[in-house]
């Protein structure tokens, strides 16, 4: 074909504007650019993240499992029995790599049915366990694209977690006189740490109350500066260290914050397993694979939480 001849331009042309449509796919979307934001790992340790990310959600989540079922054991149902077997069967199927994305399709079924099962009474971590599994059923940790997308997915949770749960606090506005924490005086752990707080008189008379039984008791409100002052930190601090973990340059701050306020508040609140699967997620904050690092003080809180359920050690609730 001649060069200047008009066969020859338009073939020109049509090659011109193939190679950048060709280009076009490949550039980067909005999406892709958000989720990278949050990229902040050392090729060589992602994949040491993600299986340890992987193994200590798994542990946790059937541990949860039990604990629920030997708590009920004396009332023990077929539904309940249904669901422990399938969460001990699917969570084996997990640790392993052909089986592992089954594993977690079968874990997001179970969660369903407990979610069914205890709606609406439904803990707020349930449903978050469930997009856990959700996601590490669609996404394979052992694809380096897929690894990237989990990582930064899983980041970007957190983020939405604090600053959601805050944003709900301020809007919904129960902890600007001290409401919710005043209301959770009915639980010992809550009565225990934050009762030093509070005045005698003050304290005798939240303690009077009897909460779930009747109602019409109250005001569930608080005048004493100390308790108001924590109690408004707290969707304050949620906010915060959102931010702090969004932006980059405040983002190590952000996560060493995030673990000492998560300890705080789950120690108070008791909600050991949530409290491990979350602190899991922010550790994935760190260029290195810390979280694996971290396995061996994973597991002795599972020990030592088993050893309280079976009686070794004095009794306590948690959750």
């Amino acid at each position: 074909m001649v060069r200047d001849s008009p066969g020859y331009r338009d073939e020109e042309f049509r090659v011109a504007k193939t190679t950048k449509k060709q280009f076009d796919v490949a550039k980067p979307g909005w999406l892709d650019k958000l989720l990278s934001y949050m990229d902040v790992d050392d090729p060589e340790m992602r994949r040491s993240k993600v299986h340890a990310f992987q193994l200590i959600f798994v542990v946790f989540l059937c541990a949860e499992h039990w604990q629920k079922a030997l708590g009920k054991l004396e009332e023990l149902d077929s539904l309940v029995s249904v669901q422990l077997s399938l969460a001990m069967m699917f969570g084996y199927m997990a640790l392993f790599v052909r089986s592992r994305q089954l594993g977690f399709s079968g874990l997001a079924v179970v969660h369903v049915l407990v979610l069914w099962n205890s709606f609406p009474w439904s803990g707020n971590h349930r449903y978050l366990e469930f997009i856990l599994c959700v996601f590490l059923a669609f996404l394979n940790g052992e694809k380096e694209d897929e690894q990237k997308l989990l990582l930064n997915s899983l980041r970007w949770m957190v983020v939405v977690v604090f600053f959601y749960s805050g944003l709900q606090k301020l809007v919904n506005g129960y902890y600007f006189n001290g409401e919710f924490l005043a209301f959770s005086f009915s639980r010992d752990s809550f009565r225990t740490v934050l009762g030093t707080l509070l005045p005698a008189d003050e304290l005798a008379r939240l303690a009077s109350y009897s909460y779930y039984k009747e109602v019409g008791d109250g005001p569930f409100i608080v005048t004493n500066l100390p308790l108001l002052i924590v109690s408004n930190s707290i969707y304050v601090s949620e906010i915060g260290l959102a931010l702090l973990l969004f932006i980059r340059k405040t983002r190590r701050f952000g996560v060493i914050a995030a673990i000492v306020f998560l300890v705080g508040t789950e120690a108070i609140a008791r909600e050991f397993f949530f409290g491990a699967i979350f602190a899991n997620m922010i550790l994935l904050f760190f260029p290195s694979d810390l979280n694996r690092k971290l396995m061996p003080f994973f597991l002795c809180l599972l020990v030592v939480m088993g050893l309280v359920v079976f009686g070794v050690l004095p009794e306590m609730d948690f959750h």
